[in-house]
């Protein structure tokens, strides 16, 4: 098996990288504007290889911004669809291998979870090509995601069920700090007696009360839920083993997962550098036991593993994006199974 280490930013950050920093990048678009990407793509450096492209985060609905959703009906999920067929035709003239899905919801009060399954179905069924993979991202369960928007992809339930409306044709990119951010909020979700107790105690508007609840709940039970999150990424891997073609891997700490005023996403402990550790946060992934998990992939296959670290300069992005591809290299070629 060959796992490669990848790049990852929009075009502007892209073309800050030079020749050997990685072999392949995968392409961030925050909404699909052709004359945008083409000016871009007309200065972006030969040696930027592009090998995958995440779905557009945004589109255009009326000149209002909403977030990409391949699931929803009306205006959005045709919108959705339209960019998402853009983006497969921009992989193919790039070469790219990879378009990663990213955005299907439902609303939990009063949609059909199933419809929302089979439209979207219905929807990627007829994009399927040769030439690229279509590689659905698990979203993230937490409390911005778990009322009136939920999101559709983020449990081992709802991969089995989609593939099924797939015709058992689904790939999976496979990111880590969204399994742990689901696997903790639901850990607490059960914690307190389950969805109608979550519902009682928090609202929509409770976020500061609720990230401190989790907080303190993550900080009191830290070792018990470490231990339980590996045995559920244990589990993932193993049944989607066949399925999993493409990885997203950042730094992430479970016991800071609360709002930042100056970014407001993502979160205090989201997308940080592999191994990073200051005076307030740290990465708490246990990367010998990630490698493991990604040496036990089919041996056949070729795997990008995506480095999604977040920062705002871009000369910080940069250098924390090199040294996380050598810890992440490190790990990789000590660990075996």
């Amino acid at each position: 098996m060959v796992l490669k280490v990848v790049g990852k930013g929009d075009l502007s950050l892209l073309s800050n990288f030079q020749k050997n920093d990685f072999e392949n990048y995968e392409l961030y678009l925050s909404i699909y504007d052709e004359k945008i990407i083409s000016d871009q793509l007309r200065i972006l450096p030969r040696t930027v290889k592009i090998s995958s492209i995440h779905t557009p985060s945004m589109v255009d609905v009326g000149g209002r911004r909403h977030p990409f959703d391949i699931a929803a009906v009306g205006n959005i999920g045709a919108a959705s669809l339209s960019s998402l067929k853009k983006t497969v035709e921009l992989a193919k003239r790039l070469g790219a291998s990879v378009v990663v899905i990213h955005g299907a919801s439902y609303n939990a009060f009063n949609d059909s979870k199933e419809e929302s399954f089979e439209r979207l179905a219905q929807r990627v069924l007829p994009l399927y090509d040769y030439d690229v993979k279509l590689c659905f991202e698990n979203d993230v369960r937490w409390h911005n995601l778990y009322y009136h928007r939920r999101s559709l992809l983020a449990s081992t339930e709802d991969f089995l069920k989609l593939d099924k409306f797939l015709g058992y044709k689904m790939k999976i990119t496979a990111d880590f700090e969204h399994l742990n951010l689901t696997f903790h909020f639901q850990e607490f979700v059960n914690h307190l007696g389950g969805e109608e107790a979550f519902m009682k105690r928090f609202s929509l508007i409770d976020q500061r009360p609720f990230e401190q609840a989790i907080q303190r709940f993550i900080k009191d039970n830290y070792q018990e839920l470490q231990h339980k999150f590996k045995g559920h990424l244990f589990t993932f891997f193993e049944t989607f083993r066949e399925k999993i073609e493409h990885i997203h891997i950042n730094g992430s700490d479970c016991c800071n997962l609360s709002f930042n005023p100056h970014t407001t996403l993502p979160l205090i402990g989201e997308h940080l550098p592999l191994g990073f550790k200051d005076d307030t946060v740290e990465d708490r992934l246990d990367y010998d036991f990630i490698a493991k998990m990604l040496h036990s992939l089919p041996p056949q296959k070729e795997i990008n593993i995506v480095l999604e670290v977040w920062r705002t300069n871009p000369a910080e992005f940069l250098s924390a994006s090199l040294d996380s591809k050598a810890f992440l290299q490190k790990k990789l070629n000590q660990t075996k199974i």
